[in-house]
């Protein structure tokens, strides 16, 4: 049986949470006071320098992170309450759960997938009587 998680759970990792990798980095950055810059981050997780520069900056475009100055280093700032609590959530799932929550990331793209192609079902009309 399918693990169940809370629907703002499951939509906030289909919409914000690409990979592991993005998990890993928001949930460094969460219990990390610092600020974090490519290069730092690509030393910690030992991944290229370019890779985590777009993860950061694809996490501060989701409203997740922030750049505090003029560099390119980034801190974790939500953009809400709520979405830092659904950030919460989610660290205390994948802590628990961490099986589980890597196939939610990963299935999620699939559904998304799935629901393009629905858009695009050639469907027989119904004939007037």
């Amino acid at each position: 049986m399918p693990e169940r998680f809370s629907a703002a759970l499951t939509s906030f990792v289909a919409e914000h949470i690409p990979s592991v990798l993005a998990l890993e980095v928001l949930l460094l950055l969460r219990a990390s006071s610092r600020s974090w810059d490519a290069t730092a981050l690509a030393a910690e997780l030992r991944i290229d320098r370019h890779f985590a520069g777009a993860q950061l900056e694809a996490l501060a475009r989701s409203g997740l992170l922030e750049r505090p100055g003029e560099g390119g280093s980034y801190r974790y700032a939500p953009s809400s309450p709520e979405r830092d609590e659904i950030v919460r959530e989610l660290e205390a799932e994948y802590a628990e759960r961490r099986v589980s929550i890597v196939t939610l990331i990963y299935a999620a793209p699939t559904e998304r997938a799935r629901a393009f192609a629905d858009a695009f079902r050639v469907r027989k009309e119904p004939e007037d009587g």
